[in-house]
């Protein structure tokens, strides 16, 4: 019995396993769990009503949330992975009283829900000849001694019987992110898997991944002599959370449920414990380190636009929002080499 609050064993046991049964664990740790209704206030009423029908008396607040703090289960603290502008919107009302930010605010609104709508119906209404294909990546870093790096693509498909398929291919590897990363990891997998059979069109989603100059350049070169139609569209960032996310999670409760409290000794071994999942493809990524060309900035600055397509070496067409508004032409160049450093300048005086 608790000599504190005086709470009798077997319902103390029940507290227990209801705060564990509605506290996740946060997705890339081991065993740091958060509550599910986001604070201790909000879940307090619903630990009440749970007490009430397992005829348990209902404790306090204060000895509900020293039970939580002895637990180590944590508030949901802000999220990385939400919008900042939803944010400010949904907790300051000075803010939404000014007309200029609920304009704003609006079209933010109607970009994200345009994006998800265009991705959902290209995913429902795909043909047999198309490829829709999402790309993230990811860090694994809570149980190894050193940074790794997932760079995952999701391959979504329509068999001959109309059925949709989906497979996953995941490469690692120790090196930084940047464009040598993103761009090696497309070449492995142009051999992993074959893109001809898809004439009528890929379509690739990502979260802004892919819209920098020289590796735009450099994805253009893997597709130049193919006559492939390869659609770059992006979600509204902080709202594209898709397949591959869903795909990260899984990774890395495989590798909670493996390893049970121990860390990861190489990266070798967290590649055998992903491999063993059907319809993973998990390969060590060899990084390319031919240096990447430079690139004369954008002329239209498209690098806020949501929808690129790639129409031949160094050259795109480009829509502010997928499927919709104009399309401008862009072309990229690369720049002349220049000698580093300052001239040395003689004087024979």
């Amino acid at each position: 019995m608790d000599k504190r609050n005086r709470i009798p064993k077997k319902e103390l046991e029940w507290i227990h396993r209801w705060a564990h049964g509605n506290s996740p664990v946060i997705s890339g740790t081991l065993n740091r769990r958060v509550i599910k209704y986001n604070s201790y206030q909000k879940a307090y009423p619903i630990y009440k009503t749970a007490a009430s029908k397992r005829n348990f008396p209902s404790r306090s607040f204060k000895t509900f949330k020293r039970i939580l703090h002895e637990l180590k289960i944590l508030e949901r603290s802000f999220d990385r992975y939400l919008c900042p502008m939803c944010i400010k919107f949904r907790n300051n009302y000075s803010i939404r009283r000014r007309r200029d930010l609920r304009l704003k605010r609006f079209n933010h609104i109607h970009n994200y829900l345009h994006q998800l709508r265009i991705y959902k119906k290209l995913k429902t209404q795909l043909f047999q000849r198309q490829c829709l294909i999402n790309v993230d990546f990811t860090t694994i870093h809570e149980s190894l001694q050193m940074k790794v790096h997932i760079f995952t693509f999701s391959v979504t498909t329509r068999s001959v019987t109309g059925k949709l398929q989906r497979r996953y291919f995941d490469y690692v590897s120790e090196h930084p992110m940047n464009g040598k990363f993103v761009i090696s990891a497309w070449k492995q997998f142009r051999k992993d898997f074959n893109l001809k059979r898809f004439t009528k069109g890929i379509f690739v989603w990502s979260d802004n991944g892919i819209n920098k100059r020289n590796t735009l350049y450099q994805l253009s070169t893997l597709f130049e002599h193919e006559n492939l139609r390869v659609q770059l569209h992006y979600f509204v960032p902080s709202h594209g959370h898709s397949l591959a996310d869903s795909h990260f999670g899984i990774i890395k409760q495989i590798l909670r449920r493996s390893l049970i409290g121990n860390l990861l000794t190489s990266v070798k071994q967290l590649i055998n414990l992903v491999a063993r999942k059907r319809k993973i493809y998990i390969k060590y990524l060899s990084i390319d380190t031919a240096p990447m060309p430079l690139i004369e900035g954008f002329k239209h600055g498209i690098r806020k636009y949501h929808q690129i397509e790639i129409s031949a070496k160094g050259q795109f067409v480009a829509r502010k929002w997928s499927h919709e508004g104009p399309s401008i032409k862009e072309t990229l160049i690369i720049k002349p080499h220049r000698p580093r450093g300052r001239p040395k300048i003689y004087n024979f005086l």
